[in-house]
């Protein structure tokens, strides 16, 4: 597996990742609790633009690496997912994402919004979150505020 994913990775990075896409489900698919081939999976489809998709697969990874840890250590997993360890690649870094992409449910969680953050997309973040607001009533408030804060950080990156 060490090796399909290299494969898969190498492929990514000399913009061929269309090629690593097929590969990577099937090894996902013979393999679901791989939260590495999930990981690399988001990132061949995102370099296809597949937004909803690539989203699907880091939430699967997410998910995985959280049933491997006490939930209590989420800032430790978003961390793996983000460098991309335990076999993942490490500095692919998150495109624009159009918010079209984000109406799924699957991908519109406070995780993906920690994670968007954390890779600097503070506008999708912040707009995470506010969908947040919106489907969770008696958590608005924090969610709101959390846009809030996010907003804020993109406006001091543009400064």
């Amino acid at each position: 597996m060490a090796q399909s994913l290299a494969g898969a990775i190498a492929l990514i990075e000399a913009g061929r990742a269309r090629e690593a896409v097929d590969p990577l489900i099937a090894l996902t698919n013979a393999r679901p609790d791989r939260r590495e081939a999930f990981y690399v999976l988001g990132h061949a489809l995102e370099a296809l633009r597949r937004w909803p998709e690539a989203g699907q697969a880091w939430m699967n990874a997410a998910r995985l690496a959280s049933a491997a840890r006490p939930p209590a250590d989420v800032e430790q997993i978003i961390s793996d997912i983000e460098t991309g360890s335990g076999g993942g690649p490490a500095g692919i870094d998150l495109a624009d994402v159009p918010e079209s992409a984000l109406g799924d449910d699957e991908v519109v969680t406070e995780t993906w919004a920690r994670i968007l953050s954390r890779q600097n997309e503070f506008e999708l973040a912040a707009t995470v979150y506010r969908k947040l607001a919106s489907k969770n009533p008696d958590h608005a408030a924090r969610y709101l505020e959390s846009a809030r804060r996010v907003q804020e950080r993109s406006g001091d990156q543009g400064a």
